[in-house]
């Protein structure tokens, strides 16, 4: 009976037909990424963009915000990597993914004030052919903000017509319609 309780507690939990999509789509990423010659092709290729297209409604219906008419947020990761970082894993989806569109993420007091920013590019990171960008990084946490609790806040900045993407459709994710953003939720940094 005592090795029977052991075995069980060996056993891992059934993975999700999401977690399994997910995991499928960052091996196919990966692959398709060592595998290209030029860095960015010019336009996907259409099979596969419909089908990367299909997997985006799917995971849309369980998570995610949809930022004008070509770009999504599928997953939203934040966690501690260590004592003072904080890191954060992303994919999107886009027919197209503009050179001109920066992720703006903000931490927000109490008064709503903008304490941290973690804004990079969407297009520094590869796109594969079904149309998914994925990627993660990490932001150091200065010692003022230890013990602090935050909003985070994130939205798409288009510099070329001085406007943020519009959140058009949202999926348990807190839209903010007047900053175009959502709220990933609140963090507490750690002392």
């Amino acid at each position: 009976p005592s090795m029977l309780d052991r075995l069980r507690s060996g056993i891992p939990d059934v993975r999700t037909i999401d977690q399994n999509t997910e995991e499928l789509l960052d091996i196919y990423s990966h692959l398709t990424r060592g595998a290209r010659i030029v860095q960015r092709p010019p336009s996907l290729p259409r099979a596969t963009l419909w089908w990367g297209s299909l997997v985006r409604s799917v995971k849309l219906g369980v998570f995610g915000a949809q930022f004008g008419d070509d770009l999504a947020l599928l997953r939203s990761q934040i966690k501690f990597s260590g004592e003072r970082e904080l890191a954060f894993n992303f994919q999107w989806h886009s027919p197209r993914v503009s050179p001109q569109w920066m992720v703006f993420i903000h931490f927000l007091d109490d008064d709503g004030a903008t304490q941290i920013q973690a804004d990079h590019k969407l297009w520094q990171y590869d796109q594969d052919p079904w149309g998914f960008v994925t990627y993660g990084f990490k932001i150091w946490i200065a010692e003022p903000h230890r013990g602090k609790s935050y909003r985070v806040r994130l939205g798409v900045w288009n510099p070329e017509e001085k406007t943020r993407l519009p959140v058009t459709a949202g999926r348990r994710l807190t839209i903010d319609n007047r900053e175009c953003a959502v709220s990933l939720g609140v963090v507490r940094m750690k002392e």
